[in-house]
């Protein structure tokens, strides 16, 4: 297996907010994920049934409520069972873009895989599981300044990720407690 084939290039969102966010159930035509990477971060969520997900031939189970990262450049696939379940891929390198020195020092390093999010949560009513949550909501409830709401809550799951320890060396994600 040759890790260039299975590179996945897509145009994500629209000019000037290049994030996309994806509803997929049974009848979605990528119902099934198929072997796949991309130099954007995803973050899935799985609204019922059951998502059996491969990250670098690592396999993990996710249930109704958990959400995992995907890392940048991580190679990935998952087969559903009665599932649905959402996800949002975005280009990490907007937001330097967005920002400046916040950004190069917690950022760039992400962008440039220098350093892994290793996070899987189960549902709870920690911050960084609810500033998922609303990302996910920003983005399915396009109001005036959703954008705006979009970007300060990518932001604030940066901030509760490195705060949390969720971003290390290591790719192998871990659960929250």
């Amino acid at each position: 297996m040759r890790y260039s084939e299975y590179i996945e290039k897509r145009d994500r969102g629209y000019q000037g907010f290049p994030i996309q966010y994806y509803h997929i159930k049974r009848e979605h035509p990528s119902y099934v994920m198929e072997t796949h990477w991309h130099n954007e971060l995803e973050i899935i969520r799985v609204l019922c049934g059951k998502l059996e997900l491969f990250i670098n031939n690592e396999k993990h189970i996710l249930l109704a409520g958990e959400v995992i990262f995907v890392g940048c450049g991580c190679l990935h696939r998952g087969i559903p069972h009665d599932c649905i379940y959402e996800c949002v891929v975005f280009d990490v390198n907007m937001l330097c873009r967005q920002s400046s020195d916040a950004a190069e020092k917690f950022i760039l390093p992400i962008a440039k895989k220098q350093v892994g999010i290793n996070c899987r949560l189960c549902e709870s009513e920690d911050k960084l599981y609810c500033d998922v949550l609303s990302l996910f909501n920003s983005l399915i409830e396009h109001g005036n300044m959703h954008e705006l709401y979009v970007y300060a809550t990518i932001f604030s799951i940066f901030a509760e990720l490195y705060a949390n320890g969720y971003v290390s060396d290591s790719a192998k994600p871990r659960l929250s407690s």
